[in-house]
């Protein structure tokens, strides 16, 4: 096996999709990326290729990758996440070593590019099934700091929540108040960074997954007060991402994420989906998963954030 490494490409999206489907087959996490999801990722504003992404190849093949990602803010540390995909046939320790250190190099260059001088600590993500990348974090020197749900709503059975807000249907000439309560709602957020005009577009409202017709907000004049925004990614069919869920501090306790969350559901029935799914921090403050269990949702896996110091680097 003669392997390189190269810098990643835009065009390695089919390459890093196949991938993620091999390593899907042999630890299921529930997420099946499309061509499309993988693509958005590559061009993603706060991982800059070439130098936030690697390939690894055998021969012509690509049997890994690995990007890093900026946050916008260091406050007072920047948080950069990592990620990595190696195929299910080439998993070794000593490939899985060598994509650490990437992982220390590329953000390190990076985090003293748009934060020098700040503390850096580098995050990664494993699933519950994921068992041989949680084992190369371990001995890497990273701690488990964290662990996020995901979770699943049978839109065949939901359950009846009495609305106490009146939804308004999103629209484009809400997007910046929408971003600022975005930002504001999950400032405390384990985390959590505040998205910029760009990024909040390709993240959000500019994916070709965003489903405005299922995004719903309250609001306070122009002012957005409550917010839920939904995407498709992948190639799951019939199901729905339930993307963001945010109130401001001064408008919890009235149950406006619960009755968005419930008006967010019925829609997508109506529409023929036959499923949502959502993710949320299993520490959250604000008491969220009590909200979406309220509407249906049932916890169906763990992914686990590991953390590793590299300050000073």
């Amino acid at each position: 096996m003669t392997v390189t490494w190269r810098a990643l490409r835009l065009d390695d999206a089919e390459a890093v999709t196949e991938l993620f489907a091999a390593g899907e087959k042999v630890e299921p996490t529930g997420e099946e990326h499309s061509v499309a999801d993988i693509r958005e990722s590559l061009e993603s504003p706060n991982s800059p290729l070439p130098e936030a992404g690697v390939a690894v190849l055998d021969g012509d093949r690509m049997i890994a990758y690995a990007m890093t990602a900026c946050r916008t803010a260091a406050d007072p540390v920047h948080h950069m996440r990592v990620e990595s995909m190696v195929h299910p046939d080439h998993r070794t320790d000593a490939l899985g070593a060598e994509l650490l250190r990437w992982y220390e190099e590329a953000s390190s260059e990076l985090h003293r590019k748009v934060f020098p001088g700040a503390p850096l600590e580098l995050h990664a993500m494993a699933h519950d099934n994921q068992r041989w990348y949680a084992s190369v974090l371990r001995r890497g020197g990273y701690e488990h700091v964290r662990t996020f749900l995901d979770m699943t709503a049978d839109l065949s059975a939901l359950p009846s929540v009495e609305s106490t807000v009146e939804p308004v249907r999103y629209e484009p000439r809400h997007e910046e108040a929408t971003r600022l309560a975005l930002n504001e709602a999950f400032r405390e957020h384990f985390g959590s960074a505040p998205l910029t005009p760009e990024l909040f577009r390709h993240r959000v409202t500019g994916s070709a997954g965003f489903r405005p017709e299922l995004s719903f907000l309250t609001l306070d004049g122009d002012r957005v007060t409550a917010l839920v925004l939904c995407v498709e990614r992948g190639v799951a069919d019939g199901e729905v991402v339930v993307e963001y869920v945010g109130t401001l501090p001064e408008a919890r306790g009235r149950g406006a994420a619960k009755s968005l969350v419930a008006r967010v559901l019925r829609e997508a029935r109506e529409r023929g989906y036959r499923r949502a799914v959502l993710g949320v921090d299993g520490a959250n403050p604000t008491g969220a998963q009590r909200v979406y269990e309220r509407c249906g949702f049932a916890v169906t896996g763990h992914w686990h954030v590991h953390a590793r110091s590299v300050s000073g680097r």
